[in-house]
């Protein structure tokens, strides 16, 4: 028998449960495992809260896997890192003096792969990037 989600925090769990698993109208008793529920489901499930700033132990679904159960385990995340545009000068981090290091200590050019954003104080044209005087890989 369905019982609809009684409060704020039931609602989202519900929400999040209805997205994960593709099922509609989520009660509060409903079994997360009977609803096609798993392991890779309850990261998901995990996940979808934290952006919500909240956390969930995978254990506790696994212990109590009906919303109404649920619910009373979910805890605020204690802190959020800003994942925004770093501007200006920063220190190196400490692998980012290492790999320097050992290209100045050796004199050897290292070659790297991967993606990297420079930032240049005035602009360069095609050809000044590419004729090696402007630039040097490394």
């Amino acid at each position: 028998m369905y019982e609809a989600p009684r409060n704020a925090l039931e609602e989202t769990l519900a929400n999040i449960w209805q997205g994960v698993l593709g099922v509609s109208a989520i009660g509060i008793t409903d079994n997360f495992f009977e609803l096609g529920g798993d392991s890779i489901k309850a990261i998901q499930i995990s996940a979808r809260l934290h952006a919500h700033h909240l956390k969930m132990e995978i254990k506790d679904l696994f212990q109590h896997p009906t919303i109404g159960k649920l619910s009373s385990c979910l805890r605020p995340v204690g802190r959020t890192i800003d994942q925004g545009l770093v501007e200006g000068e920063v220190e190196l981090t400490p692998i980012q003096r290492w790999f320097f290091e050992q290209t100045s200590r050796t004199g050897r050019t290292v070659k790297k792969t991967g993606s990297y954003a420079v930032v240049f104080e005035s602009e360069l044209t095609y050809a000044e990037l590419n004729d090696g005087e402007s630039l040097r890989e490394c």
